[in-house]
């Protein structure tokens, strides 16, 4: 109640540039944590509160959008106020953080499953349903630069939001976004944006179905493009599972790949056809191992290796791990819900830092691995 009689509510206008020194102006404008105690704010009528602020910042481009503020009577004064408030920033920055990460995962989820063609030679740019850029990939900085803000003309973000609200046609995108294919994306939860491709600047012919804008109908595989034809069958739900193994092998930066099927079903054959059409360096090994075939006891050794006498039994020369066996191309990890609950925290580990430690070493191995598991 006393804080409505300051104006401490919704609406209510702590500028510093109105208000003077205060809690909630001061760290805007410093975009740091700031205490203003009792007689250091500027005007007479807040001289007996005292206030603790710090300034939240988006996890997107570190503008502040916001600030935790901690206000009382003078009593309330503990040298810990300050570090309350700080905590506090933190907690919902590394929320926003959290959001906006799912976010970009859904939309990545949501071109995969989409019907966009695309070809990893194209450069794309996936952004969200306010236009703001989330991936990309083979796209020019004179492309990206139409995306910063700009004071005196409207920039490509507000274009975009407008293109997939549906107030704006082709015709209204950023002409610095130059040739391209925009196709809307809808994930899970709600969550919307939008896939722009950018055709190789290589002259081609126009493949059949493709219209004067760029937009190219999707069919079946070729002949022996990525290896399709491998896979025998012709039925929908087994050409749909092929389309995405392709899409997923020609995504850049998808390094880790989940296949879920019955025994017997061919996920190993999925697992090579991801390898084969993901463009790597010609001749990249493809490494496999069953996880349902290994005991507990070897499962370390197996993944990461191990150096001369690191355990009863181990080689002499020491041995390589699959993951180092497997660098440069594609690991396939069967069965790997047979993977014991202690090697987990490790191979997570390999996936986020992308190096690898034998047993018994005390140095790491970088390692450049897709992981594929069935």
């Amino acid at each position: 109640h006393e804080g409505m009689d300051i104006n401490l509510a919704i609406g209510g206008t702590w500028t510093e540039d109105v208000v003077g020194t205060n809690g909630i102006g001061t760290a805007l404008w410093a975009g740091a944590p700031v205490f203003v105690h009792a007689a250091e704010h500027f005007c007479a009528g807040i001289k007996s509160w005292t206030c603790a602020g710090a300034p939240i910042r988006d996890p997107f481009d570190n503008s502040i959008i916001g600030v935790v503020d901690l206000s009382g009577h003078p009593d309330i004064f503990r040298p810990h106020n300050i570090g309350l408030v700080v905590a506090a920033a933190q907690e919902i920055e590394k929320a926003l953080a959290e959001q906006r990460n799912e976010e970009r995962a859904r939309l990545l989820e949501a071109f995969i499953s989409s019907a966009t063609d695309y070809r990893r030679s194209d450069g794309l740019l996936i952004v969200d349903h306010r236009g703001r850029p989330v991936y990309c990939h083979n796209v020019a900085e004179s492309t990206l630069h139409a995306f910063r803000s700009d004071a005196t003309t409207e920039t490509a973000e507000r274009r975009l939001e407008r293109f997939l609200a549906g107030q704006a046609g082709d015709g209204d995108l950023p002409a610095a976004l130059g040739r391209c294919h925009v196709s809307s994306l809808k994930a899970e939860n709600g969550i919307r944006g939008a896939a722009l491709v950018f055709p190789e600047r290589a002259a081609r012919p126009m493949a059949a179905g493709a219209t004067a804008a760029g937009a190219t109908a999707t069919g079946a595989p070729q002949a022996g493009e990525d290896g399709a034809l491998r896979i025998v069958g012709d039925s929908t739900a087994l050409r749909q599972a092929v389309e995405i193994a392709r899409r997923v092998a020609a995504t850049p930066n998808v390094t880790s790949v989940l296949i879920e099927g019955e025994t017997g079903v061919g996920k190993e054959l999925f697992a090579r056809l991801i390898h084969e059409g993901s463009r790597r360096t010609p001749g990249s090994p493809f490494v496999t191992l069953n996880c349902g075939g290994i005991t507990r006891e070897l499962f370390g050794s197996e993944l990461f290796g191990h150096v001369p006498g690191a355990f009863t039994g181990a080689s002499r020369e020491g041995k390589p791990g699959v993951f180092e066996l497997a660098h440069g191309g594609t690991l396939c990890l069967d069965e790997i819900g047979e993977m014991p609950m202690e090697i987990q925290p490790f191979l997570l580990r390999v996936l986020e830092e992308r190096v690898v430690r034998r047993l018994g070493d005390s140095r790491t191995r970088p390692v450049e691995v897709r992981l594929v598991a069935s």
